[in-house]
């Protein structure tokens, strides 16, 4: 099971790396969208939806996906 954007973020976190979504270091910051459970969601489809995307761009340029 892949784990939640939250999840993914606490990772990041834990191994030195920022927040993507708000750079902090440790927790996040008040405008961060992971501490409203609905932005969090809503960016967890996003990032579902950027291969989507990449596929299609590729796709019209004629390049097969990897």
């Amino acid at each position: 099971m892949k784990p939640d954007a939250y999840a993914e973020v606490i990772a990041l976190q834990n191994s030195g790396e920022p927040c993507p979504h708000c750079e902090s270091l440790q927790g996040h910051y008040i405008h961060c969208a992971l501490l409203d459970r609905n932005a969090a969601e809503q960016v967890s489809r996003e990032l579902a939806d950027i291969p989507k995307m990449d596929n299609f761009f590729l796709a019209s340029l004629r390049i097969q996906p990897l």
